[in-house]
């Protein structure tokens, strides 16, 4: 597991769709970062993989209250956050 940075932009903002698990803001931001296109987010957890290689990784907290007020329309701004994600997920230089 490695420690990683996250930074949501504004462009993430405004090309996100809301209640939209793969193109939520944090869903775009996380692709881009982990540089992956099967990349999901529910309330609680991020999804990584797809079959039998899917794994869930647990969100911060702040994270989760994020992604409610994005769908609920209450302003949020561009943020960084760090999440744990596994080794075989980490982008490949």
């Amino acid at each position: 597991m490695a420690l990683v940075k996250f930074a949501i932009t504004q462009e993430d903002l405004d090309d996100g769709d809301r209640f939209n698990a793969s193109s939520c803001p944090v869903a775009l931001c996380s692709g881009r970062t982990l540089k992956r296109n099967d990349i999901s987010v529910g309330c609680f957890s991020t999804f990584i993989g797809e079959g039998k290689e899917r794994k869930q990784v647990s969100m911060p907290r702040e994270m989760q209250d994020y992604i409610k007020n994005f769908d609920r329309r209450i302003e949020v701004r561009p943020v960084e956050f760090e999440m744990e994600i596994p080794d075989e997920f980490l982008p490949k230089e």
